[in-house]
């Protein structure tokens, strides 16, 4: 598993990466840093893991949104 880029983040339930974003990180916005690391307990069983974010940006015509995606999970031992 040690071979994905994205280590064991397909394996985290997406309710979780979801929770995650909206209540631990600050608003999406252009003045954010571009990359958030956050550490959560996805329950079992990975236990804690480390997630990180990527600030993206989706443009259509003169409309943009910002939002965090989860790039990046392993596990944080204790």
């Amino acid at each position: 598993m040690q071979d994905e880029p994205n280590g064991i983040l397909p394996l985290i339930l997406g309710d979780v990466i979801g929770r995650t974003s909206r209540e631990m990180l600050p608003t999406p916005s252009a003045g954010q840093p571009a990359e958030q690391v956050v550490e959560v307990d996805s329950g079992r069983p990975h236990g804690l893991v480390r997630i990180k974010y990527r600030l993206m940006r989706h443009r259509h015509g003169k409309s943009e949104n910002w939002f965090w995606t989860a790039v990046h999970a392993e596990r944080v031992d204790a």
